[in-house]
């Protein structure tokens, strides 16, 4: 009986570790940025961490896809949805963190995701009409583009915003997602 239990026992050791080995490897440390429009939306992108952060990230928007906070947050940005029409997939990360935001909710990246998935962002409902959207997004909501570094009118990303920095620019923003002063310059010259 004592050798079967110690076989058990190490085989479930070895499992448990390779089971963590799998999960770390797996594990993605990331924060949110804008991309390019899709339309008259920007599409959120993510970048990885240089390293993994000790404390939850301040970050310039939210992820429909893993999004956590109390319900009365969620329920107020639900009634700051500026019309009653259904949002495209592509659409959605940049209309949650616009209603989000403009009701005083503030984002953060997780110092380590325990899942991620990729996925086709191309679902469109049948009543999707991005004009209406995104004219009443323009008009309720245009305190959360000027914040995340987003031109809604002219459909242009700025360098901030593709970078995922917050509007102060501040050194412990920059270190925490770039490492370093000399790898965000040579990423910050690529967006100019």
């Amino acid at each position: 009986m004592g050798v079967a239990r110690d076989w058990i026992n190490s085989t479930t050791e070895r499992s448990r570790r390779q089971l963590q080995s799998v999960q770390s490897a797996q594990q993605k440390h990331v924060f949110p940025t804008v991309a390019d429009f899709r339309g008259r939306f920007p599409e959120l992108a993510q970048r990885t961490f240089p390293r993994m952060p000790k404390h939850p990230v301040p970050t310039v928007a939210a992820s429909a896809s893993m999004a956590f906070g109390p319900r009365a947050a969620f329920v107020r940005a639900m009634r700051a949805y500026p019309c009653e029409d259904p949002v495209a997939d592509y659409a959605v990360d940049w209309v949650l963190s616009a209603m989000l935001w403009s009701s005083g909710a503030r984002f953060f990246a997780p110092p380590s995701c325990p899942f991620s998935q990729a996925q086709a962002r191309d679902m469109r409902p049948k009543r999707w009409d991005s004009r209406t959207v995104g004219r009443a997004l323009r008009r309720d909501h245009a305190d959360y583009a000027a914040f995340a570094g987003v031109d809604m009118d002219g459909a242009v990303t700025s360098g901030r915003a593709r970078m995922g920095l917050l509007p102060e620019l501040s050194s412990e923003d920059i270190l925490s997602k770039y490492g370093s002063r000399a790898t965000f310059d040579r990423i910050r010259r690529g967006f100019e």
